[in-house]
Order: C-alpha cells, then structure tokens, then sequence
C-alpha cells in the first residue's frame, strides 16, 4: 500500500513541476474551448475526419466566445494540468478573465 502512495505522491509531483503554474507562450496556432467537453467533441470530429461537424461546431463556439483561436506568441496563462495523462490544459490569455481548455503541446516555456 505504501508503495503505491509513493507513486501516486511522485505523479503529482512531476506534473507540479512540469507544468507548474505561471505564464507562458502560444507555440502552434490552435483552437479552445470554455467548456471541456466541446473541445473534445471537436477533437472528435478531427479523429473522424469529419471537417463539415468541425468548422460548423467551431464557427458557432467562436462567434458566440466559448471558443478562441490561440495565436502563435500570445501570452497565456496555465490554469489548470488536465491531469499527467490527459493531453489538455485550461490556459487563460493574458488580460482575459476567461479560461479554454487545448491542446497540451499549444503551449511552450514558462515565462
């Protein structure tokens, strides 16, 4: 029992320090979401090719703000890990008081 707090008390550590809280920078132009579950339906919609469910879910979430374009250089901040194994994060941009989930590999280098 132990050892298995261990290793669950060493994944939580390393994802501390790998994506510790703090500023950092756009990297690839990509799309977020508010809502965690619109972003991985979109996400969905890539894997089944299907870019007609994409560009409409997309286009509706961008003009009605649940949903931005990250471009490359902007400032962002790490609001939450999504968890090791996930893939995702939650960033906010710099100025803005809202929060998109992405794409992990969206961002690069603390600041």
């Amino acid at each position: 029992m132990s050892k298995l707090l261990s290793v669950a008390a060493f994944v939580i550590v390393f994802e501390a320090i790998v994506f510790a809280q703090g500023t950092y920078t756009v990297k690839d132009e990509d799309f977020g979401c508010t809502d965690r579950d619109k972003f991985e339906r979109l996400v969905r919609y890539i894997t089944d090719r299907d870019k007609e469910a994409f560009q409409k879910t997309l286009d509706a979430g961008l003009l009605r703000g649940d949903c931005i374009i990250f471009k490359v250089g902007d400032e962002v901040y790490l609001e939450d890990s999504g968890g090791i194994f996930s893939g995702v994060v939650k960033l906010r941009p710099k100025g803005s008081t809202q929060e998109f989930w992405t794409f992990r590999e969206t961002i690069h280098g603390r600041r």
